[in-house]
């Protein structure tokens, strides 16, 4: 065991004991789910409350804090990206670059090529095209 690992299971331990402690004596420590949850091996989560720089959430550093400076979460399940299948549409009819709409006038309007575009879950901002043939 690398250092890190043992400072980890010293600090589960302290908290394993010390919910214990509290369940004894019927009381409830503020963050007993999410300890729980990280002695069985969850990703927390902290951050910073009533942060004017910083709202951001950062890999939990194995201290709790009682007090309401910073809150604590189960680190989510990233969103899947997103995968659209478009077809491009020309109408042979009007000059190249006229914007028209497909459904005004089907009968003049032809497939010219279809995508695959993949957006990140979580940004939504583009991460890659391709033309298929």
């Amino acid at each position: 065991m690398d250092i890190n690992q043992l400072n980890r299971a010293y600090v589960e331990q302290y908290y394993i004991e010390q919910y214990e402690k509290d369940l004894i004596m019927n009381k409830k420590h503020k963050h007993c789910e999410l300890i729980k949850a990280w002695a069985d091996g969850a990703e927390i989560e902290e951050r910073a409350v009533n942060c004017d720089y910083d709202n951001d959430w950062y890999v939990f550093d194995g201290l709790w804090s009682e007090d309401s400076a910073f809150e604590y979460r189960i680190k989510p399940e990233p969103k899947p990206d997103v995968v659209e299948e478009l077809t491009l549409y020309r109408n042979l009819a009007v000059p190249f670059g006229t914007v028209e709409m497909p459904w005004a006038n089907p009968k003049h309007y032809y497939p010219i090529g279809n995508f695959i575009l993949i957006r990140d879950g979580e940004t939504g901002e583009l991460k890659s095209a391709e033309v298929l043939k």
